[in-house]
């Protein structure tokens, strides 16, 4: 008796049509239900009739997503070529930060993290970047940027941080302001090698708290 072919376990791959900012996209589904737990849980959903995301007549829609946030992403998450989303710049990296973060994905969010590690940012940007993304080193390490550096901060600067930030981080800087340089085991240390993440976490410590926690919940999803 004929047997048709039989499908592969590892690499007969379900695919789903995504519509996101009037562009349709393809990619595998497994990667999707496998590591976030949002994806997994609207993939589960019962349903009537045709699948949703079957089809490009029948994508399923992702509104208010960005299109090419969505590409950068699908670049981590599906290379078109071995290690092809090293070349993604900065920005590019943000949004996959953006998105990984929305979505649960814990391991991408971690990587897009170290990535940006090393890029150079304006510290107002990445203070901004670590309040929205939940990432306590780069608060700290932005904080303490503004607090260390001589210039004082702009209206434009400030503007960005919002009055409560701003506030507290002038306060810091008048708290510091008589011990401009101070002497450690008989060395001069200027204020631009200073360390003030005890003034911090102090004058911040509600934030830092809760942007701790939220930072701890995916690490333990990693693990």
């Amino acid at each position: 008796m004929f047997m048709g072919p039989i499908h592969d376990t590892e690499y007969y791959l379900d695919t789903v049509v995504f519509l996101v900012d009037n562009c349709l996209f393809k990619v595998p589904r497994y990667y999707l239900a496998q590591n976030s737990d949002i994806f997994r849980a609207t993939f589960s959903l019962p349903c009537t009739g045709a699948v949703e995301g079957s089809s490009d007549d029948i994508p399923f829609k992702l509104e208010g997503i960005n299109r090419d946030d969505f590409r950068n992403l699908m670049r981590v998450i599906y290379p078109k070529y071995p290690n092809n989303s090293d070349n993604l710049t900065p920005a590019e990296w943000i949004s996959v930060l953006k998105l990984s973060t929305m979505w649960n994905f814990t391991d991408i969010r971690k990587r897009a993290i170290d990535e940006l590690s090393t890029a150079k940012f304006d510290p107002v940007e990445k203070i901004l970047l670590a309040k929205v993304h939940k990432i306590p080193s780069w608060l700290i390490g932005g904080y303490n940027e503004l607090i260390r550096r001589r210039e004082s901060i702009s209206v434009e600067e400030a503007t960005r941080l919002g009055t409560e930030t701003t506030v507290g981080l002038f306060h810091i800087r008048e708290e510091i302001a008589p011990t401009a340089e101070y002497y450690s085991y008989g060395h001069r240390a200027a204020r631009e090698n200073q360390n003030f993440t005890d003034n911090i976490k102090r004058k911040f410590q509600a934030e830092l708290k809760e942007i701790e926690a939220a930072s701890a919940a995916f690490a333990s999803a990693i693990s």
